[in-house]
């Protein structure tokens, strides 16, 4: 089964959980889709590969911390080759296999044979359940967000951030957990000329096309140009 690396970043979602120690792990599918969760969030990535003689496996997060520390971030030198990682079942063990643009590597994984989270009985849920939606510059809200964690450190882990929405605009609103005093932020949003629409994939893990057939990989495209500039 092909995995591509950038599947494997979902595992940053991962947070050590003595409680709960299924949510230490990545789940693969065996349509090759790779789920990462904790008690907040979950990620699923659609998978560029099925492997027909492959089964779902969940493999603990260490591991592909490991597998993403051998690959190189370099990309001027190698392109788009190293990209992807094989992973295989020898015997009953499932290895990762890649090379790390000076030789092939195999790094045996640690699994977890104990289930893993009901991941579709959730997307089904939330799918089901979701309304209007708008567009937003994915690195300008990563930049508020760092500049906000900066502005007022969370170390609590659950400290709450209060969004609101206007035709145009994204308010982000805290408390400093120190002072008690207000941290205000405006947005602009951004527009889409077509407004992605649920793929195929989204659809069958989520439940919506059951009866519909497989769904089709490919990219998807979508146009995104800013809404609203700030005046001068």
């Amino acid at each position: 089964m092909k995995i591509h690396k950038s599947a494997l970043a979902s595992a940053q979602v991962v947070r050590v959980d003595k409680d709960m120690p299924l949510l230490n792990n990545v789940h693969f599918t065996e349509d090759g889709d790779t789920v990462a969760s904790n008690r907040r969030a979950l990620i699923m990535c659609e998978g560029v590969d099925k492997d027909p003689d492959m089964e779902a496996v969940t493999v603990n997060a260490v591991t592909i911390q490991e597998v993403l520390k051998a690959l190189p971030a370099e990309r001027k030198r190698f392109g788009n080759l190293l990209d992807v990682v094989e992973m295989r079942e020898e015997d009953g063990i499932t290895f990762f296999e890649f090379s790390d643009g000076v030789r092939e590597r195999k790094i045996e994984a640690k699994t977890y044979t104990h289930g893993y989270v009901k991941y579709k009985e959730i997307l089904e849920r939330v799918y089901a359940r979701k309304g209007k939606g708008l567009v937003v510059n994915r690195a300008r809200l990563g930049v508020v967000l760092k500049a906000l964690e900066k502005i007022a450190p969370d170390t609590s882990g659950e400290f709450p951030l209060f969004i609101e929405f206007t035709d145009e605009e994204m308010i982000l609103r805290c408390v400093h957990p120190v002072t008690g005093k207000m941290i205000v932020c405006v947005m602009w949003l951004s527009t889409a000329e077509e407004w992605l629409e649920d793929s195929r994939w989204e659809k069958k893990v989520s439940g919506q096309s059951k009866g519909e057939g497989k769904a089709k990989s490919g990219k998807t495209k979508v146009k995104v140009k800013v809404k609203r500039k700030v005046s001068k």
